[in-house]
């Protein structure tokens, strides 16, 4: 297989559009702007694209570092050990524009609104380093980034020690979906929510797309978007609900047969893509950063 999926990065792309438009048009229906959804509300589920985010993301960590699994020092003739390397490369893809477009904000609020629109040093922290907790963050929808890098740092520890990574989303799902006495509740925002499943199903998907040859992967794509566009008219016809468990996992599994229909078609080299898609792609980071701002 080779060892970029420019299909999947292009997908990455349309996905990030879905999440555009779905932000788009509600900033629209404000009385402020039009007053009523532009579309008709057909991007309401829009916001789904997030759910193939986290279904791409599991694929993708799992597929490039599946070898590095409780091998932290696993080396190459040409990189360094298996988990600093790990550490690098996902420090570096998220954190520099992240921290870019944060300063922007920041620097924006202070100019607008003075200096106490600067948050308090704990959640200015939690912002700049996208960990979990219940402040809200300075760029409204990093908080994708906060399941991201959570999920990152689970794998981190599965190449440190799979063990001690079972037990890490052991105690992370305990703190996200069990019965917590009133004493632990405080902490429930720093455990699993539903869409954190989505990572799983994205592994789940790698692992097939590498051990289960598909037949007809292109078919397989098509069927994927299909279920994924009904998903998301049941939803704005208010016949699924956005949130919560049964919406993560229409969406979660209609990704995952996108992803391996896509994956093992490229694989076959049945699946030329275009290079404005790719270019998408490619830019599809930095699209979802900064639209938000934009919008507004």
């Amino acid at each position: 297989m080779p060892s970029t999926l420019l299909g999947i990065q292009a997908a990455r792309g349309i996905a990030a559009l879905l999440v555009v438009l779905y932000h788009a048009e509600r900033a629209l229906a404000l009385p402020q702007y039009i007053g009523h959804p532009p579309l008709a509300g057909i991007t309401r589920f829009g916001h789904a694209g997030v759910d193939f985010f986290f279904v791409l993301s599991g694929f993708v960590i799992f597929y490039v570092h599946r070898a590095d699994l409780g091998q932290p020092g696993r080396k190459t003739s040409r990189v360094p050990s298996a988990l600093p390397r790990y550490a690098i490369r996902r420090a570096a893809r998220i954190y520099p524009p992240y921290w870019a477009i944060t300063g922007i904000l920041l620097i924006l609020g202070v100019a607008a609104h003075g200096p106490s629109s600067v948050p308090g040093p704990l959640p200015l922290l939690q912002s700049l380093l996208l960990l979990p907790g219940d402040h809200e963050l300075v760029l409204g929808v990093a908080w994708t980034l906060v399941h991201e890098m959570t999920f990152y740092v689970l794998f981190a520890l599965a190449i440190l020690d799979k063990r001690l990574a079972a037990a890490a989303v052991l105690i992370y799902a305990t703190l996200g979906w069990a019965m917590l006495p009133p004493w632990a509740e405080p902490l429930r925002c720093w455990g699993a929510t539903w869409y954190d499943a989505l990572f799983p199903i994205g592994i789940g998907a790698a692992w097939i797309t590498l051990h289960i040859p598909v037949p007809r992967p292109r078919t397989l794509a098509l069927l994927g978007a299909a279920a994924f566009l009904l998903m998301g008219l049941a939803e704005n016809a208010g016949l699924l609900p956005a949130v919560g468990p049964s919406g993560r996992l229409a969406y979660g599994l209609a990704s995952a047969a996108i992803v391996i229909g896509i994956a093992q078609a490229e694989r076959a080299g049945r699946l030329p893509v275009a290079a404005a898609f790719t270019a998408l792609g490619a830019a599809s980071y930095s699209i979802y950063l900064v639209h938000s701002p934009l919008l507004g």
